[in-house]
């Protein structure tokens, strides 16, 4: 068994290497298969090894201010991250 977070980074490169294993043939280190697309959504690895600060999803300000482009909740399920509370 392993533990959500990294069950989400290890199938995330997975799924990259698989992709460009159709594209070539022979040996090659990983990164020759992995292409860097621009995600415009929320993605699981991405927010979990980045502490949910996925570059695509944030602005910034010269104020050294922070705030998510879109709404949070909507973010964090996406990414299957949202963590509800029972209140009692």
């Amino acid at each position: 068994m392993v533990n959500k977070s990294f069950y989400y980074l290890i199938m995330d490169e997975i799924t990259h290497i698989e992709r460009g294993l159709g594209e070539s043939g022979g040996w090659m280190p990983p990164h020759h298969l992995c292409s860097e697309d621009v995600e415009k959504r929320a993605n699981t690895r991405i927010m979990i090894a980045h502490a949910g600060l996925q570059k695509e999803l944030v602005q910034v300000n010269s104020l050294k201010q922070l705030k998510y482009r879109g709404d949070v909740s909507e973010i964090l399920h996406e990414a299957g991250l949202l963590v509800l509370t029972v209140e009692g």
